[in-house]
């Protein structure tokens, strides 16, 4: 079995396409299929290739109260020495765009409720899984400050409460609050409050 490391990205609850057009800011905007997302009067399309079942929803109305969407993406990031390497040892030069790497697929889930997957759900929050595909392409997760910037000001600028790299046998928290960290924590389905109690020491 390989590895399968997610960033792991929770903010206070919104628009949820809205909130994917943080994440398009970021995205390649060139891949063979998009979503599109119809409201009225307007559809917003967005750089994600739906899958897992989300692509039979297609289009798909702005007020759909699914629980999950799945979708696969490929995410720019600004160069560093993991990220040189990742793309240098798997042939992939070809993804250098002007100044930033282009990796993926990345398997995105935006969990709207995720209470049949564990009692840690918030209805006040939305999840959203970013998950590698594969062995090498977690270690890079693991490895890159640059993937963990690009995740840290989408939190920043769209209401994000905690943000975390889920290493399946355990998490790095590296946003809560406002606040940058980089702490080791035991499980990343913890809750908000579990997190906050095990950093006060009231586990």
């Amino acid at each position: 079995m390989g590895l399968d490391y997610s960033f792991v990205l929770y903010f206070k609850r919104q628009d949820p396409w809205h909130l994917l057009e943080g994440a398009a800011r970021f995205a390649d905007h060139d891949l063979k299929e998009q979503t599109a997302i119809l409201y009225p009067g307007e559809i917003m399309r967005l750089p994600f290739e739906a899958w897992a079942g989300t692509e039979k929803k297609l289009p798909i109305p702005y007020d759909d109260d699914s629980k999950e969407w799945d979708f696969m993406t490929s995410l720019y990031f600004d160069p560093d020495e993991p990220l040189r390497d990742f793309v240098e040892r798997n042939g992939m030069e070809d993804v250098y765009n002007k100044e930033q790497i282009s990796i993926g697929y990345i398997y995105l889930t935006v969990y709207n409720d995720w209470r049949e997957y564990d009692d840690s759900y918030d209805p006040n929050l939305i999840r959203l899984q970013f998950m590698s595909a594969g062995t090498r392409m977690s270690i890079l997760f693991a490895e890159s400050l640059s993937m963990r910037r690009a995740f840290t000001r989408y939190l920043r600028d769209y209401q994000g409460v905690y943000g975390l790299l889920d290493r399946e046998m355990d998490a790095v928290l590296f946003w809560l609050r406002g606040e940058e960290m980089d702490v080791a924590i035991p499980d990343a389905w913890m809750g908000l409050k579990e997190i906050e109690d095990y950093l006060s020491g009231e586990q």
